[in-house]
């Protein structure tokens, strides 16, 4: 069995309200790294209030994060 040694978080706060923070695991870097690169581009691209996406390694030591806002959506008419 391989071991997990990196996680990506990405915590999602969503327009009407409601929370998601799923997390991915990786045996390698590399591959860690290009998903918590992939998950900034749709966080920044995406109509969340707020994104978080987090990298880091099993000990809890963060590698790299960021965030992303964005304004609430009009409500509509």
């Amino acid at each position: 069995m391989a071991l997990k040694n990196y996680f990506v978080m990405w915590a999602a706060q969503r327009q009407n309200g409601t929370v998601a923070a799923p997390v991915e695991s990786f045996e390698d870097e590399r591959a860690a790294r290009a998903t918590w690169h992939t998950r900034c581009a749709n966080a920044a691209n995406g109509d969340n209030l707020k994104d978080t996406v987090v990298l880091m390694n099993a000990e809890g030591f963060v590698l790299e994060s960021d965030t992303y806002e964005h304004a609430p959506a009009a409500a509509a008419e």
